[in-house]
């Protein structure tokens, strides 16, 4: 009963059908599980170690999201308008950086690393 329900809340006609979900997705459920538990144990280190696996784990766990999704069927970018604003900044970072004629460097690098 419940699904039908939510198939006619959707706006989908007929029975509720189970997606297949991609071993991959389970993968990635779990290292950020796993991630999320490890960042409660290393929140209190002070340590550069506690912090340097924390900061390598969450950019793995976003490269590897960011590939399953790439591989994702039917997934296109669809045009924003806030693209050419975005990438005429990254533009001017880098020319900053470039051209070494930022007046503070490191702000320049963080704020364009950030991005």
């Amino acid at each position: 009963m419940s699904s039908g329900f939510v198939a006619s809340a959707a706006g989908l006609s007929g029975p509720a059908t189970a997606t297949k979900t991609s071993s991959a997705s389970i993968i990635c459920l779990a290292f950020l599980c796993s991630l999320l538990m490890g960042a409660v144990l290393a929140f209190g280190a002070v340590e550069m170690w506690a912090t340097s696996v924390l900061e390598i784990s969450a950019v793995l766990l976003l490269g590897g999201w960011a590939i399953c999704q790439g591989q994702s069927i039917g997934r296109r970018l669809k045009w924003n308008p806030l693209y050419p604003p975005i990438l005429a900044f990254g533009v001017l970072v880098w020319i900053q950086i470039a051209l070494n004629t930022t007046v503070y460097r490191y702000a320049t690098l963080l704020t364009g690393y950030s991005t």
